[in-house]
C-alpha cells in the first residue's frame, strides 16, 4: 500500500478544494502522507508537470497532452472581465 500521495494544482482558486480532499484522504488512510504543491501548468513537455512529479493534478482545461489522462470536470468557475469604473 502506498504511503504517500503527491497532489498538484495549477490555480489559487482550486487550492482550498485540494486541501479539503487531502485532509479527507489522510483521515481515510491513516499513515498516508499527502504532499500538496502548486504547479503553474500541467504538460509533460514543460517544467510544470514532468512525468511522475505528481500522482494527481487539479488543473484547468484544455490539456492537449496525449500522455495525460483527464478525468471528469470537478467544478467550474464563471469568468468575467473586470475594469475600473472610470477607465
Amino acid at each position: 500500500m502506498r504511503t504517500r500521495l503527491d497532489v498538484g494544482y495549477s490555480t489559487p482558486w482550486c487550492g482550498d478544494v485540494v486541501l479539503a480532499v487531502a485532509g479527507w484522504w489522510q483521515q481515510a488512510r491513516p499513515g498516508c502522507e499527502v504532499s500538496v504543491q502548486r504547479r503553474s501548468s500541467c504538460t509533460i513537455h514543460s517544467v510544470g508537470c514532468p512525468r511522475g512529479a505528481v500522482d494527481v493534478q487539479l488543473t484547468e482545461f484544455p490539456i492537449a497532452e496525449p500522455a495525460i489522462v483527464t478525468g471528469p470536470v470537478v467544478f467550474t468557475e464563471p469568468r468575467a472581465v473586470v475594469a475600473a469604473a472610470d477607465a
